[in-house]
């Protein structure tokens, strides 16, 4: 019987510590809901992407979505590092 909450919390654990072992950088893709965000950051993954950040948008369209976003982003980033750092 397995105790994981659902195949996204189990899957990604071993997936994470193959690709570290072999010392590749770890893209987390379809990230969805905040639970996973915060499971995949008590993973320490670092870059992930998923309808949770944005949709899908055309390239001429991406430019003015970052700039739109890098207000709300640098407060989650800087939170990010300073518990990185507090670790």
């Amino acid at each position: 019987m397995s105790t994981c909450k659902s195949s996204f919390h189990c899957v990604p654990p071993h997936i994470i510590g193959m690709g570290r072992a072999l010392k590749l950088r770890i893209v987390v893709e379809g990230v969805e809901t905040r639970d996973q965000l915060d499971f995949l950051q008590m993973q320490e993954c670092v870059t992930d992407q998923g309808y949770l950040f944005s949709k899908p948008v055309p390239a001429n369209q991406l430019q003015h979505v970052l700039r739109d976003r890098v207000s709300e982003d640098a407060s989650m980033v800087a939170e990010r590092f300073r518990n990185r750092l507090a670790s």
